[in-house]
């Protein structure tokens, strides 16, 4: 396997002398780390596979490595172990680290949502004690946010928060938490207010994975992988200096969040774009790249990526502005569901029996079966298209709010539990 990207000609606009110093530096250090390099894949099934304990070590070890060199957390604050640098060397370096397989995958969330979350609303003391361990690869972050009835409409959380002494006691339930098993620490959505509007009673806290009445369970995918995770909260005791926020501001808390990791999904599928040059190799490999289904099904392709492609430019150029991500950055996401799966039923299409039959000892033949079970989780995952499609009508164009119906159950619409209810 090749472990050297050949450079190309990237750059930012008005590339300051600082930043190609920068760029060349980071070139040559990603050079000599031996990483393998993508061929073409968007990694969409490979990266559906469960995190075993190597590629745990694995990550943790390249982030202690990237760390070390200076190249982590590159826009956050140097006393918190980050490099203190502005948005266009974190372009600069996605750019860089695009045609490699990065080990890192298993530490997204904690980078790509939770550390951002505790950066802007925690505490000091909150961002000393967490953050700079995130950064070495020393502690891994999992997101605890959806739960059996409330993926959708992650406002109805029920796990919940009740006032004790000293703290709080937690009971609940979530579920598809992305390596939750392996994580120290994660960022749960509780509601502590059962009688108040449920965008309003609703807090943020952290939670010990170790701690008692925590309890995970894998959960078996359709690819025969267990990736995600329920975890089941019974009496965990919370203290006071885990809230991130104030009760009752968890919902704007979450937003931070949320408006993160769609961006986090939609550039992270861009970067790893490639998928319409490997559809094309192999249809010619097989001699049916004349074929006008397939050739009209390549097309579509390509237009898909190039319009993932133009988004992610897009919000470069924002945040080369200086600006935060914002509701567009659905837009990104949900382009990014539709390509890589759309990637996907192309690729079996041209491979045929290929796809879904193989040796079972021959390393890598089963990656279009399990592209094909794996691209409708991002349909899912960080909000459903649907969802996400009403964020756009709603927020980005304008459009009237799609009518609403209140739910029932007590604790989630505004009204306080009746007498025997819970």
């Amino acid at each position: 396997m090749s472990t050297s990207v050949e450079p190309e000609q990237r750059s930012l606009q008005d590339e300051a002398p600082e930043e190609s110093s920068f760029r060349e530096k980071l070139r040559a250090w990603l050079a000599e780390q031996h990483l393998p390099v993508l061929s073409g894949s968007d990694g969409a099934g490979r990266t559906a596979e469960e995190y075993d304990e190597e590629s745990v070590r694995a990550a943790r070890d390249f982030q202690r490595r990237l760390a070390e060199a200076g190249f982590a957390a590159l826009t956050w604050p140097v006393e918190y172990g980050g490099q203190g640098l502005s948005s266009r060397y974190e372009l600069i370096f996605q750019q860089e680290v695009a045609g490699y397989e990065l080990p890192t995958t298993l530490l997204g969330v904690g980078f790509g949502m939770c550390g951002p979350t505790v950066l802007r609303h925690g505490t000091d003391e909150q961002r000393a004690r967490y953050i700079p361990p995130l950064v070495k690869g020393e502690e891994i972050w999992c997101q605890l946010f959806s739960e059996p009835g409330a993926g959708s409409d992650l406002a109805s959380v029920r796990s919940r928060a009740v006032r004790v002494d000293g703290g709080w006691r937690v009971n609940g339930q979530k579920v598809w938490t992305s390596g939750g098993r392996h994580s120290q620490f994660g960022l749960a959505l509780l509601r502590c207010d059962p009688a108040a509007p449920k965008h309003a009673g609703l807090m943020v806290a952290i939670v010990d994975m170790a701690d008692k009445g925590v309890e995970v369970r894998p959960l078996r995918q359709m690819t025969g992988h267990a990736k995600f995770d329920e975890v089941f909260l019974d009496d965990v005791f919370l203290p006071d200096e885990r809230l991130v926020g104030e009760p009752g501001e968890g919902w704007t808390v979450a937003r931070t969040t949320l408006l993160n990791e769609r961006v986090s999904v939609a550039g992270n599928t861009a970067l790893r774009g490639g998928s319409v040059s490997m559809l094309v190799a192999a249809a010619r490999s097989a001699g049916r790249e004349q074929e006008p289904r397939l050739r009209g099904r390549l097309a579509d392709a390509w237009i898909d990526e190039l319009v993932l492609s133009l988004l992610r430019e897009r919000t470069k150029r924002a945040i080369e502005a200086g600006r935060t991500p914002g509701p567009e950055g659905a837009v990104g996401k949900l382009a990014a569901s539709r390509y890589i799966q759309s990637a996907s039923r192309t690729g079996v299409l041209i491979h045929g029996e290929d796809a879904t039959t193989w040796d079972a000892d021959e390393e890598g033949a089963d990656e279009w079966a399990l592209r094909l079970c794996a691209a409708p989780g991002l349909a899912i995952g960080g909000g459903t298209d649907e969802i996400v499609k009403n964020i756009i009508g709603e927020r980005v164009l304008g459009l009237p709010r799609e009518p609403r119906v209140a739910p029932t159950e007590p604790g989630v619409n505004g009204r306080a539990p009746a007498k025997g209810e819970k």
